[in-house]
């Protein structure tokens, strides 16, 4: 059986980082709660079309024995 897990829960929370972000939409409650966003929450840009999002996922050695 394939082991599912999901990303969100490697993510680094306090390294988040979004450019062109509109402040009434930012990326961190959406990502902080480390679950599938089921809410009303939403990344918006400020700016333009373009946001940069900058992620940092920690992998734990665990999850490559799992496969």
């Amino acid at each position: 059986m394939p082991c599912q897990r999901s990303l969100l829960e490697f993510l680094d929370t306090s390294q988040l980082n979004c450019l062109n972000e509109a402040a009434q939409h930012p990326l961190r409650p959406i990502l902080e709660g480390k679950v599938r966003n089921t809410s009303e929450k939403y990344l918006l840009s400020d700016a333009d079309d373009q946001l940069l999002l900058n992620l940092h996922v920690r992998f734990m050695p665990s999850i490559l024995r799992e496969r």
